[in-house]
């Protein structure tokens, strides 16, 4: 079983969080690493705040109030691509309903 630094941990927390269009099991096989370190690494750091650079995208459980308010209004007459491609930026995807419609 290979020992990992404590930084090279939360480096790929850092990278999946920040990485919203890659999925762990892409990350796991760049690094080298196993999925399951990689699962046990998020669950150590989960209730931890790792300092991610300011550029990158988090999840909006994340963003505060102000910040979730704020892409209400700017995403608000966004639909099918536009609202698409602005979730995508932001680093989260849209809800798509029963209908066809798309939320955030």
């Amino acid at each position: 079983m290979a020992i990992y630094t404590l930084e090279f941990q939360e480096n790929i927390v850092k990278k999946i969080l920040s990485s919203p269009d890659k999925t762990i099991t892409s990350i796991a096989k760049e690094e080298n690493v196993s999925k399951s370190a990689i699962y046990k690494w998020l669950k150590k750091f989960k209730n931890t705040t790792l300092k991610l650079d300011d550029t990158a995208p988090c999840r909006p459980s994340d963003w505060e109030p102000s910040s979730k308010l704020k892409a209400l209004q700017e995403s608000f007459n966004l639909d099918g691509e536009e609202l698409n491609s602005y979730c995508l930026n932001k680093g989260f995807m849209p809800i798509i309903l029963m209908n066809g419609e798309m939320i955030l």
